[in-house]
């Protein structure tokens, strides 16, 4: 398979201290699964070596749940000269003094970026104080942050100004220390129905764009299976999974996969584009307008087996086009290494 991944995004378990409704991942805490620890110390040194791997994240589930093997683990992936990101849900910042220890710990092994997810879902099992004394913490300590803030109909506006009006995070904010921003929170396997407003469509003109996950960033699940992309749901792809890991390298599973021209169109122009073409093909597939983020198009591409039957047929009328495009963009990267975005 012909990938120049920049990335490697290890979901090191799906246990969560949180039960989110519409969780990407279903994550709780009666949840255990997860990679086993020597697993992810040989994962981060066959990512060494794929040239232009530069960034390795740690999620989950709540990847601070596994403590002291956090450290080591961004602690090795920094001696291999990764830049390491950890996402979290804060849980662990009960005070400002809290949140100092941990990423004090954190900060020492090497951790340059840290993304918090927060909001109206979030909060309801871990306070958005917490988010504002890890942020705190993590600036002080010169540490890169991104807090995620969900985005529905179903917001509570008022809890999310307690971020968003914060002077001190405005301040940081306003000195690049750190990024806020809205994210769309999406339906998964939860109770609560979810709504956006129209001009939030991902098929709106101005919304849409190529995807920036799929064959840039690799993903491991807790049951060790490789995955093409980072998305939210990844795991209700089967096209997605590349194949397991329990007894194959990451080289191996790259080797012994074909390249996949859908997936490398996705790449190139995005899924709502390629969405357009197979209704091109076939008038008849209803567009999923509703739709707000890359990944809810993703999925109802694949599983609406009449527009996945289309494009299929799209797909191998442009091959040669979709494949120059992408070898010419791959020529670039080779002679780029800054391949992260």
């Amino acid at each position: 398979m012909l990938v120049l991944p920049h990335s490697l995004s290890l979901i090191t378990t799906h246990h969560c201290t949180a039960a989110c409704d519409h969780c990407c991942f279903s994550c709780s805490p009666k949840i255990t699964t997860r990679i086993p620890k020597e697993k992810i110390t040989s994962l981060i040194e066959e990512a060494q070596k794929i040239p232009t791997m530069k960034l390795i994240c740690f999620t989950g589930g709540e990847c601070f749940t596994l403590g002291n093997e956090l450290d080591e683990h961004i602690s090795h992936a920094t001696r291999l000269g990764f830049v390491t990101r950890c996402i979290t849900n804060g849980y662990w910042a009960f005070s400002l003094e809290h949140a100092r220890r941990r990423i004090k710990k954190a900060r020492e092994s090497g951790l340059k970026e840290i993304n918090f997810s927060t909001g109206t879902f979030h909060q309801k099992h871990v306070p958005i104080e917490r988010i504002l004394n890890g942020t705190l913490a993590a600036a002080e300590a010169g540490i890169f942050v991104v807090i995620n803030m969900e985005i529905c109909d179903q917001s509570d506006e008022y809890i999310n100004d307690i971020i968003l009006k914060n002077e001190k995070l405005i301040e940081l904010h306003n000195s690049k220390k750190i990024i806020i921003q809205r994210t769309v929170w999406i339906e998964a396997d939860g109770n609560t129905s979810l709504s956006h407003p129209e001009n939030r469509s991902r098929f709106n003109p101005k919304n849409k764009s190529s995807c920036r996950t799929v064959l840039n960033v690799l993903s491991v699940t807790p049951t060790q299976d490789l995955i093409a992309c980072c998305g939210l749901h990844l795991e209700k792809i089967d096209e997605l999974h590349l194949g397991s890991l329990k007894n194959n390298s990451i080289m191996d599973v790259l080797k012994n996969t074909k390249d996949d021209l859908l997936k490398i169109w996705i790449h190139l122009d995005g899924v709502e584009e390629v969405y357009l073409q197979a209704q091109k093909e076939d008038p008849s597939i209803s567009l999923p307008y509703s739709s707000t983020h890359p990944c809810e198009t993703c999925l109802s591409l694949y599983k609406n087996k009449e527009a996945f039957h289309a494009i299929q047929k799209v797909v191998k009328k442009h091959e040669k086009e979709i494949m120059e495009r992408y070898m010419n963009k791959m020529t670039l990267q080779i002679f780029d290494r800054n391949v992260v975005n």
